[in-house]
């Protein structure tokens, strides 16, 4: 019996590369790694199913033909990059700005998919925005990820709340997190 693989899904952060902090510079594929993903590419579609955002992901993930952020709250078909420059050339001291093409979000994205109503988005991005600033002012130890929805309109859709930098981040699990979700249930849910 002969099986045909018609397509890839895969998580980004955590399978395709190690886990780490939004700010790291360590989560990115290996070049190897990339070289065999746009080989399969040429074949058959890859999709990306992050909880990343367009932002985040665009750069890092170029051998896809969709991309699903943050959780599934916009799905972006993407029209094909070229496949230019490798992971190890991008490393390279030489400067390398010159061979690499300029993309743009919106040249990059042939149609996009959100399962959230606008409204209801843009309602959802004043609740992080609050949410977001009290975390910032009450717990000045962590990371807080900001994930914006892609052009036309860049909105805040998502937010990620980062400890894991810490040393003692299980005694900050411990003491801090009931005080973190009592923040986090306070804040009025969309309607």
């Amino acid at each position: 019996m002969c099986v045909q693989i018609s397509a890839i899904l895969s998580d980004y952060d955590g399978t395709l590369c190690p886990t780490t902090s939004v700010r790291s510079k360590e989560n990115v594929i290996t070049e190897e790694l990339e070289n065999i993903l746009w080989d399969i590419s040429e074949k058959i579609p890859i999709c990306i199913v992050s909880s990343k955002d367009f932002g985040f992901l665009h750069n890092k993930t170029k051998f896809a033909s969709i991309v699903s952020c943050m959780l599934g709250i916009e799905t972006l078909v993407l029209n094909r990059h070229e496949r230019i420059i490798t992971l190890s050339q991008r490393r390279s001291k030489e400067d390398v700005s010159n061979r690499i093409p300029k993309c743009h979000d919106f040249l990059c994205v042939k149609n996009s998919y959100s399962s959230i109503h606008d409204t209801t988005l843009q309602h959802n991005s004043e609740l992080l925005s609050q949410m977001a600033e009290e975390i910032a002012s009450n717990f000045n130890d962590v990371s807080i990820e900001h994930k914006f929805t892609s052009l036309p309109k860049k909105v805040l859709a998502g937010i990620t709340i980062d400890w894991r930098h810490r040393d003692d981040w299980k005694s900050f699990k411990v003491k801090s997190e009931p005080r973190l979700r009592k923040i986090i249930k306070r804040t009025p849910a969309a309607g």
